[in-house]
C-alpha cells in the first residue's frame, strides 16, 4: 500500500464528494487499491476537510535521562 500525504488524501476525498470519477479511477490515479479508497471514504465520511490531519508516524522518541545528558556535557 502506498503512503498518502495529506494533499493526496484531501484530493481523493474531494473527488469522491464530487462523484465525477469512479472509485476505481481515483485509486488508479493515486496508485492505491479501490478497497483502500473505499476504506478512506468510510473513515472520513462524517468529517469536514478542516478536521482531516495526518499525524506523525512511528514510535515517539525515548527521552534521554538527565544523568546521561550530564555525563555527555562533562566530556
Amino acid at each position: 500500500m502506498k503512503k498518502l500525504n495529506e494533499r493526496k488524501l484531501r484530493w481523493i476525498l474531494r473527488e469522491l464528494k464530487r462523484g465525477e470519477l469512479s472509485i476505481y479511477r481515483i485509486a488508479r490515479q493515486q496508485g492505491v487499491t479501490p478497497r483502500w479508497v473505499r476504506k478512506l471514504r468510510n473513515r472520513f465520511r462524517d468529517r469536514s476537510f478542516s478536521e482531516i490531519q495526518i499525524g506523525v508516524c512511528g514510535r515517539p522518541p525515548k527521552p534521554i535521562p538527565k544523568a546521561e545528558k550530564q555525563l555527555i556535557l562533562e566530556l
